[in-house]
């Protein structure tokens, strides 16, 4: 075999990548805001700032699927509805919750989320969301879950999201908790 030719030198330098500066979280109901087009997440509102006595969510912009699933999630989490939590995964999910076994599938998605003591709740801060073209999408949440016993159990949360022909799903679902020691 020949040698291959050495690679042309470039022509110019790549541009600096665009960085976006970061917004800071904004308290969030779980309300559905409105939707807005793409170009218009460039130029964000300013933040507006909610809450409820129970338990709260965060999220960072409304333009991202992360805020749709998150805020159903929460919905059916607080109120204990795990047919209304099966339904927001794919039939195939992937899920790593605080059992030391991933499952796998709605149907163990929905015994998973029918074993939660039925007073727990959740509060949900959004930190990082991205997507990824038109169908896939996700990000990374910071969630307390707590019960009125004084309960609480502080985790990450890291999601991949897979757009369906009727809504957005959870593809992969996974929680670490956060610990002090190491």
């Amino acid at each position: 075999r020949a040698p291959r030719p050495p690679l042309p030198a470039p022509r110019s330098p790549l541009p600096a990548p665009r960085v976006r500066a970061a917004t800071a979280p904004v308290p969030f109901d779980g309300a559905a805001g409105p939707r807005r087009p793409a170009a218009a997440v460039a130029r964000r509102p300013a933040p507006t700032t909610h809450s409820s006595a129970q338990s709260r969510t965060t999220v960072m912009s409304d333009s991202n699927p992360m805020h749709d699933i998150l805020t159903r999630w929460k919905a059916a989490f607080d109120g204990h509805l795990p047919d209304a939590m099966a339904e927001l995964f794919t039939p195939d999910a992937l899920f790593q919750g605080f059992d030391p076994d991933v499952a796998a599938g709605r149907e163990a998605v929905r015994a998973y989320y029918d074993a939660v003591p039925e007073r727990r709740t959740a509060d949900v801060t959004v930190l990082h969301t991205y997507t990824i073209g038109e169908d896939a999408a996700g990000g990374f949440a910071d969630v307390v879950f707590r019960d009125p016993t004084g309960w609480q159990a502080p985790v990450h949360l890291s999601l991949v999201l897979r757009r369906d022909a009727d809504a957005w799903r959870i593809r992969q679902y996974h929680v670490s908790r956060i610990s002090t020691e190491h």
